[in-house]
């Protein structure tokens, strides 16, 4: 009974979190905002379900993942190799950045990882690359790959961030153009097989509509 008592205060502490954060971002929300808006006397309250704010968007950050996987699994049938479906996931993570609310989060909580911190807070962006690339040839070691990847996400978040304060003429649309080419020569994947690749994850992922995206956001 306990553990069902903390499973729906963590639930009830999520919900909160997330309307702080469409309303203040994820930087300006602290803890002391949290606890006053659930009616906790003090912060040690929140650290009796979670261990810091971090920990907190991540949780976040893997129901958004989750969802991503679950919509992919329902995209183009089973004819998607590990790859198609990689890139198909960073095109759709795109799309749903152009709403405002969600790129904020996004590019003001991965702007605070580390490379430790990212794969310690949000474990299924480290166990997407290893499970899949490996299904390919590829001369890169998993560190080296996580290395990669997470300086790839961190500079997609400077630019998401340079759009949103107008330091930049590059546009959403743009960085979804550019990214699939990027995203597989960092895997230094084969230039023939990488184009097959974007090909087939474009045209799946050109075959969802707008509204499908909702079900995400």
């Amino acid at each position: 009974m306990a553990t069902q008592k903390n499973e729906l205060m963590q639930l009830k502490i999520l919900e909160c979190a997330k309307v702080l954060f469409k309303e203040y971002g994820y930087t300006k929300t602290s803890i002391r905002m949290i606890c006053k808006e659930i009616g906790f006397r003090n912060q040690a309250s929140f650290y009796m379900y979670f261990t810091s704010k971090e920990e907190l968007a991540s949780r976040i950050m893997q129901e958004y993942f989750r969802k991503v996987e679950k919509f992919i699994s329902n995209v183009g049938g089973s004819n998607k190799n590990a790859l198609v479906i990689l890139l198909l996931r960073e095109l759709i993570g795109c799309q749903v950045q152009k709403d405002p609310v969600q790129r904020r989060f996004f590019t003001e909580f991965q702007q605070t990882q580390t490379l430790r911190s990212m794969s310690e807070q949000v474990p299924e962006f480290v166990n997407l690359i290893d499970e899949k690339v490996q299904a390919f040839s590829s001369k890169l070691s998993i560190e080296e790959m996580r290395v990669y990847m997470f300086y790839y996400i961190s500079g997609f978040s400077s630019v998401l961030r340079s759009i949103d304060n107008q330091e930049s003429k590059v546009t959403a649309d743009e960085v979804i153009d550019e990214l699939p080419s990027i995203f597989l020569e960092l895997l230094k994947i084969d230039y023939e097989l990488r184009q097959n690749i974007i090909d087939r994850a474009k045209e799946l992922f050109s075959s969802i509509s707008d509204k499908d995206y909702i079900n995400i956001l």
